[in-house]
């Protein structure tokens, strides 16, 4: 192994330093591109994926600290159920249902609308598969009762 590194030239030991640190920015990169974050509701982050696979228009709530490791669940927009698809199996107990529903609710000051009509509206921009109409983002389902 010592007289493999030994052969590598200055260039190419420098060329594929800087090609790993690369890949590393990339993965990063591409992570955070492919979320859009609707806010923080007390220690979870809400936020919708871009281009997401599941086709039913949901939101992603997942633990701050640990940005999913610990906790991550889907939640249906049109509806107070679960979309538990992947590794989004995660439920939430009844003290965090209703800070959620609290947080759904609430005015988001930066759009001047409720955080629910913003995640319908960043999942419309960011997911062509089904649209949430404008009717629909002013009926927001009880997230206290998820199913």
């Amino acid at each position: 192994m010592e007289k493999e590194i030994l052969h590598l030239t200055q260039n190419e030991l420098v060329n594929t330093i800087s090609e790993a640190i690369s890949l590393a920015l990339n993965r990063e990169r591409k992570h955070l591109n492919e979320m859009a974050r609707v806010g923080f509701c007390d220690t979870y982050e809400v936020y919708v994926r871009t281009n997401d696979l599941g086709y039913i228009p949901h939101f992603h709530l997942r633990d701050a600290a640990t940005q999913g490791e610990k906790f991550e669940t889907c939640i249906q927009l049109r509806t107070n159920k679960y979309f538990h698809h992947g590794n989004y199996t995660a439920t939430l107990n009844s003290k965090d249902r209703k800070t959620l529903a609290n947080f759904m609710e609430s005015i988001n000051p930066s759009l001047n609308m409720t955080n629910y009509k913003a995640t319908c509206i960043l999942w419309n921009m960011n997911n062509s598969s089904d649209n949430i109409t404008e009717e629909e983002m002013n009926v927001i389902p009880d997230y206290r009762n998820i199913e």
